[in-house]
């Protein structure tokens, strides 16, 4: 191949020119999600974190209160208390990040928490009544009166 000069252009490949850069990717190209793997994989515990252990909260609205862990949900989080009793702090999930673990340990055998898991926490849904357009007409007659 001759050199190319100055005014000279690259010839690109047709089948190449719809392509999109894997390095580096225009701003206006949509580019879609690809995760790495086929499921998130599962947290592990920190080793210094154990059942009955007493650990203090970094953030949140209870932040530097020390709580007692209970036991790591499904989710990763784990499942702490106060007790609320003590010192306020209810029936809670923290990632594992906000904690700090002491070295106190508190004994936990009598409590029974294999029934909370993290549907415990979830929201009861509430469902929207439909308005009709005769109730929604016959309202703004009301008020205009």
């Amino acid at each position: 191949m001759p050199p190319k000069g100055k005014g000279e252009k690259k010839k690109i490949d047709p089948a190449k020119r719809n392509r999109i850069s894997k390095w580096y990717p225009a701003d206006d190209e949509k580019r879609h999600f690809v995760r790495k793997y086929k499921a998130p994989k599962p947290t592990h515990l920190r080793k210094n974190i154990a059942p009955g252990q007493v650990l203090i909260l970094l953030g949140g609205r209870f932040k530097g209160k020390r709580v007692v862990f209970l036991k790591q949900l499904k989710s990763g989080l784990l499942l702490v208390t106060g007790p609320h009793k003590i010192n306020g702090v209810p029936l809670k999930r923290v990632n594992q990040a906000y904690v700090i673990p002491t070295v106190t340990k508190v004994d936990i055998t009598g409590v029974n928490v294999a029934a909370i898991e993290d549907d415990y926490f979830a929201r009861a849904k509430v469902q929207k009544a439909k308005k009709s357009e005769e109730a929604f007409f016959a309202t703004t007659q009301e008020v205009r009166k």
